[in-house]
C-alpha cells in the first residue's frame, strides 16, 4: 500500500534493520509496552500467525513511521442466557491490535 507521502509494508517484506527497530521510540507516557511490541514481539506472533504486523514509512527518507498489527476476532453482538448458561451471539471481524508513531 502505497501514496505520496507514505508506504506500507508487512513487517517481513521490510527489511527492518535492527538499528532501525532500536530507534523505534514513542515519546508518550505508558507506551513502553507499544515500543516493546515492535522490538521483541511482533516478529514471533507473526510466525506463529497470531497477528498481522505493518511498517509504516517515509517515501523520502526511508524512516519507520509508524507501525500497526492486526488480528481476527470474534465481536460479540448480544448476550443470551439459555437455563443457567449464558452464549454469545458473535460475529467476524479485524482488531487494530497496536498502533504507534515514532517520535
Amino acid at each position: 500500500m502505497r501514496n505520496e507521502l507514505f508506504r506500507c509494508e508487512h513487517i517481513f517484506d521490510s527489511n527492518i534493520t535492527d538499528e532501525e527497530m532500536l530507534d523505534f521510540f514513542v515519546d508518550r507516557e505508558k507506551s513502553d509496552g507499544l515500543v516493546d511490541y515492535l522490538k521483541f514481539e511482533s516478529e514471533i506472533e507473526e510466525e506463529h500467525n497470531f497477528m498481522r504486523t505493518y511498517i509504516v514509512r517515509d517515501n523520502i527518507s526511508n524512516e519507520i513511521v509508524g507501525y500497526f498489527s492486526l488480528k481476527a476476532t470474534m465481536m460479540s453482538i448480544n448476550e443470551i442466557k439459555i437455563e443457567n448458561d449464558d452464549y454469545f451471539d458473535s460475529r467476524p471481524g479485524v482488531e487494530l491490535a497496536n498502533f504507534a508513531i515514532n517520535s
